[in-house]
């Protein structure tokens, strides 16, 4: 995962967008608030296999701290 910004407006950001390459999988903008957290996931995989073995990845990445979402309208996302 990786974010990009702050921009100082939305046109900038949509720029900038658009320049990121064929190889990233999502694209989420997102406006800076005064929230207490954060929400970062993998968005959803095909299925629990592939889910699994992206939080494998993760995992040898150094990334351990995730888990794969079983229920709802994030099953199998992989969140961080």
């Amino acid at each position: 995962c990786a974010r990009l910004g702050p921009f100082p407006g939305n046109a900038q950001a949509m720029a900038a967008r658009g320049r990121l390459g064929p190889d990233v999988q999502a694209r989420v903008a997102a406006q800076a608030g005064r929230g207490r957290g954060w929400r970062v996931i993998v968005p959803p995989l095909a299925d629990a296999t592939q889910a699994q073995a992206m939080a494998t990845r993760l995992t040898q990445a150094g990334f351990a701290d995730n888990f794969v979402m079983r229920t709802g309208s994030d099953t199998n996302a992989v969140a961080l």
